[in-house]
């Protein structure tokens, strides 16, 4: 059902500031995406299919690009808070908004936890000290950005810009001088394993272009997010593809023992710039490690705060403060995410993320086609071309990365979101829900 009081607006219930211009977005596509993970990648695809494992990578960008055409246009039909959550409520009503919606923060809150730990082990090589003081950094990590949050989402907005260009510093120098020397004799053979592990690699260079779909959460405070959305969100895709490329082929091109390497861009680096590159990459990470934190911060409050602008959840949790940010949102969701990182039972959390993902890719790919039919539903400025076939080859994606789960980790996410479906139930039977 489309609701009436937010036909696609932001609606009258939020009161969040458009801060974020499309540079702003733009950054965020990218810094949502580029994390951790690619300094390390290259080395696990190479061992499963040789320099042949850039075809899992241009598969897998092509299956991604997929999801993101259809959250392009499942946002380009709306200006508030929620993304996949805002975009089933409208298409199917509030039950399954719900469960995208708890799946989302749930999801993003336990990733966060992870993060703030790479941040702090990235820091290890760097400054060795650090692991003795995790606990201390962990806590100021949390609260510089919770505290940087509550000023406003300028500010935040900012710092993840500059850190997004500060992280992508290095992988570009990394590239432009690393392309000067390329063996082409790298690239031969091909395929010396054969093809028989495509599959799985692609699998593994899928999950390393996840991530964009927090970009549409904070969609209320973006300026004119029905047409800068959109744009920023593909426009980001296609530069981490690049990327990506790039320092695929940098690596396989530069290091002889490229395959199973546990520090593949670091290694190579090592070989470019001599004894300096190493350190060049480290900070790098721990620069990216940062940005990523800086996203999370942003997007993961706001995924609970829109569940209760929506009605979905009490009214309270999506108080306002003065500086017209989500307060309690933000103080709820950092707190929640700083236990978990001290603790570290997001590692046994951390099983729900896939099952969670799914959870908000699938429904976002049936409400595209669903919306397109609905007479109410706001008018889209982006279409996907090719009528439902689109779609529905990224919901068959979807189902191929479940098969490619195990089954307890299936099960667990699948009891994570009914976790939070039991009190959301309970509360509606109470008769507490706004109106």
């Amino acid at each position: 059902m489309v609701h009436a009081d937010d036909p696609g607006a932001a609606g009258p219930l939020e009161s969040l500031q458009r801060r974020l211009g499309f540079l702003d977005v733009y950054a965020l596509a990218i810094g949502s995406v580029v994390g951790t993970g690619i300094f390390f990648l290259p080395g696990k695809a190479a061992a499963a299919m040789g320099p042949a494992a850039v075809l899992a990578l241009m598969i897998g960008a092509g299956l991604a690009m997929l999801l993101a055409l259809c959250y392009a246009e499942a946002a380009s039909r709306f200006r508030g808070t929620g993304g996949a959550m805002r975009y089933a409520q409208a298409a199917f009503g509030d039950g399954i908004a719900f469960s995208v919606g708890w799946a989302t923060w749930l999801a993003r809150v336990v990733s966060w936890a992870a993060l703030g730990n790479v941040f702090v082990t990235a820091l290890v090589p760097l400054w060795p000290a650090a692991e003795g003081q995790r606990g201390v950094l962990t806590a100021a990590l949390f609260l510089g950005l919770t505290a940087l949050n509550l000023r406003g989402v300028g500010f935040v907005g900012r710092a993840n810009t500059a850190l997004t260009a500060a992280k992508l510093v290095p992988l570009l120098l990394f590239v432009g001088v690393g392309a000067w020397w390329i063996e082409p004799a790298r690239f031969v053979p091909f395929a010396p394993q054969g093809y028989s592990g495509l599959g799985a690699t692609t699998v593994l260079m899928l999950y390393a272009y996840v991530g964009f779909e927090g970009v549409v959460i904070p969609a209320a405070e973006m300026r004119d997010p029905q047409r800068n959305l959109p744009t920023a969100l593909l426009l980001g895709m296609a530069t981490v593809f690049v990327l990506y490329l790039s320092l695929w082929a940098v690596c396989t091109g530069t290091l002889p023992g490229l395959a199973g390497a546990e520090q593949p861009v670091g290694e190579a680096a090592a070989m470019v710039f001599g004894a300096t590159g190493g350190a060049l990459v480290q900070a790098g990470v721990a620069i990216s490690a940062l940005g990523i934190n800086a996203f999370m911060a942003l997007v993961t409050p706001r995924a609970l705060y829109s569940l209760s602008v929506a009605g979905l959840m009490p009214p309270w949790v999506g108080a306002v403060g003065a500086r017209h940010v989500p307060r309690r949102a933000i103080v709820i969701t950092s707190a929640v995410a700083f236990a978990l990182a001290l603790t570290r039972s997001f590692e046994q959390l951390a099983v729900i993320s896939v099952v969670a993902r799914m959870a908000q890719y699938v429904p976002t790919c049936l409400a595209v086609m669903r919306l397109r039919h609905l007479p109410a539903a706001p008018a889209a400025t982006f279409r996907v071309w090719g009528g439902p076939l689109l779609p529905c080859i990224a919901i068959a994606t979807c189902g191929w990365l479940l098969l490619e789960t195990p089954s307890d980790r299936l099960l667990w996410g699948a009891l994570g979101i009914a976790a939070g479906v039991v009190p959301f139930v309970v509360w509606r039977a109470s008769g507490s829900r706004r109106r």
